[in-house]
């Protein structure tokens, strides 16, 4: 007699509950067709609630690689979601830290604020809570998509990092081999800063790619894709956007730079003043920026 309920073993595909069972010769309810409520109960077990009296035979390999590939992609998702904060943390509690308590030289005040831009907010939002969140999505994996549609607005903080990026990687190309190479080598860090920097970048467009790879699997896998595709649609315009801007950010410097030909009269410097124009911009866009506190997120 069946029961309203099974465990599957999703790494060696075998029905914990009805252990006689082959993966062929299982049943897998109309229920779940109808987009079942699924829950996982330890790292490769998933739980299937069953309707009763209502079933349909099912070929159980038709779903359970499905079922085993989007935990899989998930769980990418989150191992490389912490090393991407510990790479933040190497420019936040690393350089930054170094910078503010040992002073910097002279010549690059004011262009600290460029070179990092809102990297602090990013990487305390993604440390304190978006880490966790997606932590939870192991156990509930219904909940990613609304994750990412939530908080569509706090990830335009991409958006303002990106357009100062250029600027960024202009004043760090300046001191990557005096300044900041010392830094490197106080710290003890193997990647250079630059490499670091470009991190936020790159992070912000492999979202999409793993949100794709898990609304495939999810599909195959007969779930409801209806809110995960509206989170592969906010993660394709986020980075878009990035993109965007980081092409304005590199028009407003290459303007700046030609219309500047070595002095100014006050005796002041093209970059100098470009600086504190963007350190001002920097400031205004995070200080407004529509984000509730990442605490309460």
């Amino acid at each position: 007699m069946l029961k309203d309920s099974i465990e599957l073993d999703l790494v060696n595909w075998k029905c914990t509950s009805f252990p006689g069972y082959t993966k062929s010769q299982f049943c897998i309810s109309s229920f779940l067709e109808n987009y079942s409520e699924t829950r996982t109960l330890g790292e490769n077990k998933v739980l299937l609630r069953f309707c009763k009296n209502k079933f349909d035979i099912i070929s159980l390999t038709l779903i359970l690689p499905h079922l085993y590939l989007y935990r899989y992609v998930l769980k990418e998702l989150i191992e490389t979601e912490k090393h991407y904060v510990g790479d933040l943390g190497l420019i936040v509690e690393g350089y930054m830290a170094t910078m503010s308590s040992k002073g910097i030289p002279e010549d690059m005040k004011g262009k600290d604020k460029i070179v990092f831009g809102n990297i602090h907010q990013i990487f305390d939002w993604h440390k304190d809570y978006f880490l966790g969140e997606l932590e939870k999505c192991l156990a509930e994996p219904e909940r990613l998509a609304q994750l990412f549609i939530k908080h569509e607005r706090r990830l335009h903080m991409y958006v303002v990092y990106c357009q100062n990026k250029p600027k960024s990687e202009h004043i760090v190309s300046e001191y990557i081999e005096t300044y900041f190479e010392e830094l490197r080598q106080q710290l003890g860090q193997r990647l250079q800063l630059n490499d670091l920097l470009i991190k936020p970048v790159q992070r912000i467009m492999k979202y999409q790619l793993l949100l794709k790879d898990f609304l495939k699997y999810y599909t195959k896998a007969g779930m409801d894709t209806e809110e995960l595709e509206k989170a592969v649609e906010v993660m394709c315009f986020v980075p878009k956007r990035c993109n965007d801007m980081m092409n304005v950010g590199r028009l407003q410097g290459f303007e700046v730079l030609a219309s500047c030909h070595g002095p100014r009269k006050d005796g002041s410097s093209c970059l100098s003043s470009w600086s504190s124009s963007v350190s001002r911009s920097i400031g205004r866009k995070v200080s407004h920026s529509p984000v509730t506190s990442s605490r309460t997120a």
